[in-house]
């Protein structure tokens, strides 16, 4: 029977969360010196550069005229979303970890709309400056399943 010991080990081998997006969640709303600790943070990772990039020049968000750089994407996005969009890739780096397709599927399809749930509760009642916190939250609601899945794939799966 396995120890406590022996769980804490295999959950030490879970992916490491990319220091980037924890330090982008920790930035205050909207100053200018967050904008450009923004820019600087989002541009050391490439993944979220691209992902970015590709939302900006989307047809939801274009303008008309193509979006090249970190810094146009912020002011196209907005900082707010842009934070969100970093929100969304730390649980995506972190869900994305197991092994079985359907298990993932469905705990990021729940991850998504509790996060999505979460911040339009905090909108509707006015609170307005915890958005991107219940976001958050609500995307890491079912961190735990991921921990348990990676212990025991049989019954997570």
């Amino acid at each position: 029977m396995p120890t406590i010991e022996d769980y804490i080990d295999q959950i030490k081998d879970l992916a490491i969360i990319p220091p980037v997006l924890v330090s982008v969640l920790s930035l205050p709303d909207d100053t200018d010196l967050s904008f450009g600790k923004l820019e600087n943070m989002v541009q050391s990772d490439q993944v979220l550069v691209a992902r970015m990039l590709k939302l900006a020049n989307s047809p939801f968000y274009s303008r008309g005229n193509r979006v090249t750089g970190i810094r146009q994407v912020i002011t196209r996005l907005g900082f707010r979303t842009v934070r969100s969009m970093v929100a969304i890739a730390l649980a995506d780096s972190i869900f994305m970890q197991g092994n079985y397709r359907k298990f993932r599927d469905e705990i990021w399809t729940h991850s998504i709309a509790t996060g999505v749930a979460a911040n339009y509760l905090a909108h509707d009642y006015g609170m307005k400056q915890y958005e991107d916190f219940a976001l958050v939250a609500g995307l890491l609601l079912d961190l735990g399943k991921v921990v348990l899945n990676s212990l025991d794939r049989k019954k997570y799966i």
